[in-house]
């Protein structure tokens, strides 16, 4: 545990990570699904997870971790920068927050085979802007969602790797001002719509970020995503 944050913050329901297929780091889509399942267990069952403000990471996960969750209305403030954090909203309450620190201490997270993602993209309209439309499939829950919106930023990201000399190692970023849709809505999402907004780049990292909204849900989302990848030595 980090000796800086009280232990009553502690989420005990947080399970041990894994790693995805070859991938050296924990994959943000794993934790999301994990920090959402610990919340309806332990947190509570009625006050539903509505938006993610700001999902980020600091740099990457690559071992099980110790999460904290500071309250809606809580002022606490943790000295020591969390590898990954996630703030959002409920119904009853805003900006409640998950604080994600590995354990350094300990081996890496277990490797597990990866899953197919292609199964939720029925179809890619791809502009030379790339402002692109995706058709989607097989969006049953939340986290059908999830694999379908990262599976489409890490074609896209590959696309403009590659242009750059760079054949793997794209990865996310964050996730900013997302609704988090029911399971109802879920059913209803039938395309994400993209609009590029910049790459830019800082050292030997390139930052690639849109903006999407959902066709077919009953609400228009505005969110922010980004992917990034790292340059080869020169």
């Amino acid at each position: 545990m980090t000796s800086s944050i009280p232990e009553n913050y502690l989420l005990k329901t947080f399970p041990p990570l894994y790693r995805l297929g070859e991938r050296f780091y924990v994959n943000g889509l794993s934790i999301i699904e994990e920090l959402v399942r610990s919340y309806d267990k332990e947190i509570s069952r009625t006050d539903i997870i509505t938006n993610i403000k700001l999902f980020k990471f600091n740099g990457f996960v690559t071992k099980n971790s110790t999460v904290y969750y500071i309250p809606s209305g809580d002022k606490f403030n943790p000295k020591k920068t969390p590898d990954a954090m996630m703030s959002f909203d409920t119904e009853l309450g805003s900006n409640h927050k998950f604080l994600i620190y590995q354990n350094v201490n300990e081996p890496d997270a277990i490797q597990v085979p990866d899953m197919d993602r292609s199964k939720y993209i029925e179809n890619e309209s791809l502009t030379d802007d790339h402002n692109d439309s995706i058709e989607l499939k097989n969006i049953y829950d939340p986290n059908d969602f999830f694999r379908a919106l990262i599976e489409s930023n890490n074609r896209f990201s590959k696309r403009i790797a590659k242009n750059d000399g760079v054949e793997s190692g794209t990865a996310w970023a964050h996730l900013r001002n997302f609704k988090y849709p029911s399971l109802l809505e879920c059913r209803d999402i039938k395309q994400i719509n993209y609009k590029f907004i910049s790459k830019r780049q800082i050292g030997d990292t390139v930052f690639l970020l849109r903006k999407f909204n959902l066709s077919g849900s009953k609400e228009i989302f505005d969110s922010e995503i980004c992917f990034f990848y790292k340059l080869p030595s020169s």
